[in-house]
């Protein structure tokens, strides 16, 4: 598979509210602040997300500012509709609530601004986890190929932060604490990624794209009793490395950070070894933002881009290529080999 670019993207989360600032805060390994009486600063408080507001509106609102920075590139595209397809967050019925909202929302900031109307008549959204940016990637390229539009918007989004979510992961022993140090810290993010089969003011190809379900990968780890065994894993990256020829330079991992999931990266890289990087380069959203649920794939495609492509001023040489992966905690895997695009 070949000739699926990113021509443009927007994300919001807490370390910062556009792309560049939030993943410029990530690279910096900024992961927490603290207010302090004694020293003398200004700040500035997010009318977006009140510290009260349940999953759904976090979600919501963090997918309005992601959105925002998308527009001026919908705008300048000068077409009559643009296809959406969403990642959406899991349980199904709570995705499918979200689905409904955004795409009355996003209509509603896309004739605001004067964009293209959103068309959420095909395909729609995928329920599938961490994995879902990749599956709906997949749904972007069948509508690119079949239905012949120019440009599809994929977005991801979701909120693991707000009270009634983070007492459900306590309650399942899920969250980190001394008694739990293999547990995640919740997060949340949202990400837009504007893609077609033009390399015009592309920002990134996507060399390879697939995903799959073993769901008996993980049918043990949620009951607590899990022994790793990378064999979902292990399969994706074969499938991911057909075709392709020496090493990708760097791993990007849409995880939580834990001990199990360390376990399933180590086997399936040891079993693909020849297609990891050498030195292994390793990155992980959980280590910078925590659990972000459902838009884990796609902050992990943007922490490759920007690497893929780092600004000059922090002197640092570009990576070529990148393998991009996210798992769901029922076993859907997906995962995607980039290239850099040299701008």
């Amino acid at each position: 598979m070949n000739g699926l670019w990113i021509n443009a993207v927007g994300m919001a989360g807490p370390v910062g509210l556009y792309s560049a600032a939030a993943l410029a805060a990530m690279r910096a390994g900024l992961t927490q602040f603290e207010l302090d009486d004694e020293i003398d600063f200004s700040i500035s408080k997010s009318s977006y997300l009140e510290p009260g507001a349940s999953r759904a509106q976090r979600t919501l609102a963090l997918m309005e500012i992601a959105f925002a920075e998308m527009l001026r590139a919908l705008v300048e595209l000068g077409l009559t509709s643009i296809p959406l397809v969403l990642a959406l967050p899991s349980p199904e019925e709570h995705g499918r609530t979200i689905q409904a909202q955004a795409s009355k929302a996003l209509s509603r900031m896309s004739a605001e601004n004067g964009a293209p109307p959103i068309d959420v008549s095909n395909r729609g959204g995928v329920v599938a986890g961490r994995a879902g940016t990749m599956h709906a990637l997949s749904l972007a390229r069948e509508l690119l190929d079949g239905d012949k539009v120019p440009f599809v918007l994929v977005g991801a989004m979701d909120s693991l932060v707000d009270s009634v979510t983070v007492e459900q992961f306590d309650r399942a022993g899920l969250l980190l604490s001394p008694e739990s140090p293999d547990g995640r810290i919740p997060g949340e993010a949202a990400v837009f990624l504007l893609v077609s089969n033009e390399h015009r003011s592309a920002r990134a190809q996507i060399l390879a794209l697939d995903h799959l379900q073993h769901p008996e990968s993980f049918a043990a780890y949620l009951h607590g009793q899990a022994s790793a065994h990378a064999r979902g894993l292990t399969e994706l990256f074969a499938r991911l490395s057909r075709g392709l020829d020496g090493r990708v330079e760097g791993v990007f991992s849409g995880q939580p950070h834990g001990e199990f999931w360390g376990r399933e990266f180590s086997y399936a890289y040891l079993r693909n070894a020849p297609f990891m990087p050498e030195p292994l380069y390793h990155r992980d959203v959980g280590a910078e933002l925590g659990d972000v649920g459902a838009a884990a794939g796609a902050v992990a495609i943007l922490q490759a881009m920007d690497e893929l492509n780092p600004s000059p001023r922090l002197y640092l040489a570009p990576r070529e290529t990148a393998l991009v992966y996210a798992v769901s905690d029922r076993g859907d895997f997906g995962g995607c080999v980039l290239r850099r695009v040299s701008r």
